[in-house]
């Protein structure tokens, strides 16, 4: 019974933190059926600074002891039976628990210039492991990207919801978002090898280069939603921190 419990509790926060992300969604469809006036879901997708990349999402993380919470400096010091001990750098620990929140705000991977918020939940706290699920939002500050075939360092991919406007940079990438063309696909610029840049619902666009001189990124994406004024790109983003 109490494993069924758990399940069940497990299956809760999932739903609660995916919820959440889909918020968006929701209105989005809701858009689409002229069923919302205005532009409901500028506030879950605000528009960052002309030289800002926002890369957010939902993650999920498994953590091993003596290991960093992905981005983080909040350390899994040890595993209790079923407490989760973390530390700072400082020297403070918390114990946590199944169902217990990890947070953390601070500079991404300590690399100066980023914004890193993350806000989870513990739903497993194994013998040898903890599993984190995460909405997480990073602001890289000073970007300027610009396109590169990268050999990127194996690291953490990030899930994420990538929006822009029509005629407007994809931010994080030096792609554009054209609008709908006369046969109704969406019409995305900028991809190397694909002149034609017509795309349907679901299609996959992938991208790499460079943030910043310090910053390698990653991106493989799907069409998620496209209209007249705007495009939504949903997949995952690999950051790694070039010294």
């Amino acid at each position: 019974m109490f494993r069924l419990l758990k399940w069940g509790f497990q299956l809760l926060i999932l739903f609660i933190v995916v919820s959440f992300a889909g918020r968006g969604y929701a209105a989005l469809a809701a858009r689409s059926q002229g069923l919302l006036p205005s532009d409901p879901v500028s506030s879950m997708f605000p528009e960052p600074q002309a030289d800002q990349v926002r890369l957010r999402g939902v993650n999920r993380d498994t953590i091993q002891p003596g290991a960093n919470l992905p981005g983080t400096d909040l350390v899994l010091v040890e595993i209790r039976e079923s407490d989760a001990v973390f530390a700072k750098p400082g020297g403070e620990t918390a114990v946590r628990r199944f169902g217990d929140s990890v947070k953390f705000d601070g500079p991404w991977a300590n690399v100066s210039g980023t914004d890193y918020n993350v806000s989870g939940r513990i739903i497993r706290v194994n013998p040898g492991d903890v599993h984190v699920v995460s909405v997480y939002s990073i602001t890289i500050f000073d970007t300027a990207p610009v396109r590169a075939p990268l050999a990127m360092t194996p690291g953490t991919p990030y899930t994420l919801v990538l929006r822009a406007r029509t005629d407007a940079p994809i931010r994080g990438t030096t792609l554009h978002y054209r609008g709908r063309t006369d046969s109704g696909d969406a019409r995305v610029d900028g991809l190397d090898g694909d002149s034609w840049g017509q795309f349907s619902a679901m299609d996959s666009i992938r991208w790499s280069g460079l943030l910043r001189e310090d910053l390698a990124v990653s991106y493989n994406m799907r069409i998620l939603f496209y209209t007249d004024t705007d495009i939504y790109l949903g997949g995952t983003v690999q950051l790694t921190h070039l010294p």
